[in-house]
């Protein structure tokens, strides 16, 4: 079950949260059926029943909301993954224990996603150059190059250093797509899947 208050300051004013609350709901359910910069504040507002100058005390636009909404959400996966993390950047650098955590970071990302299904519209959003779906997607940088040089010969520097940049934008491609279908397969399912189109 998704928890609710994932993007929220627990130390905030308990009115403070749910008018935080009310108004991330209102711009996710917003964002299923529009583009950020086609929305207004007024919308926005309406729908979550909260004073235009009540939001204004909070944010200075819908641009200041969403990307609170997407650095909660980017913190959450962090915090869920920074053990993980951890492992890779201290693990002995083997062919089959690369091949391990970088499948095992694929399921985590796609469970994540899928827990957080009804900020799916916000995720799909690509409000700003360094989108969410990007930066999750980084994280996977490290393993995958480390599992490249170990693949490569020492002359290979240039394809190392695009082969990522290649692979990522095909993996968030294949994200966006599951995402806007509804999420239908399963994480296990979509990890085996991306995992399997990586390495085509």
């Amino acid at each position: 079950m998704t928890n609710n208050n994932i993007f929220l300051n627990t130390y905030e004013d308990p009115r403070t949260l749910r008018t935080k609350k009310a108004l991330h709901k209102s711009l996710s359910n917003k964002l299923k059926y529009k583009k950020l910069k086609q929305i207004s504040v007024s919308e926005i507002t309406d729908q979550a029943n909260i004073n235009r100058s009540t939001f204004y005390l909070h944010y200075s636009n819908l641009d200041d909301l969403y990307l609170e909404i997407e650095e909660y959400l980017y913190e959450q996966y962090q915090e869920k993954l920074k053990e993980f993390q951890a492992k890779i950047d201290f693990m002995k650098i083997d062919q089959q224990s690369l091949e391990t955590e970088e499948a095992e970071l694929l399921k985590q990302t796609f469970a994540f996603l899928q827990i957080n299904k009804e900020y799916s519209a916000v995720i799909l959003e690509e409000s700003s150059a360094n989108s969410f779906l990007n930066k999750i997607v980084k994280q996977g940088e490290k393993v995958y190059l480390l599992k490249q040089k170990t693949k490569l010969a020492p002359s290979d520097k240039v394809e190392t250093k695009y082969s990522y940049t290649f692979t990522s934008n095909g993996l968030v491609a294949v994200i966006k797509q599951w995402l806007a279908d509804g999420m239908i397969e399963s994480p296990e399912e979509m990890s085996k899947l991306a995992y399997k189109l990586l390495y085509l």
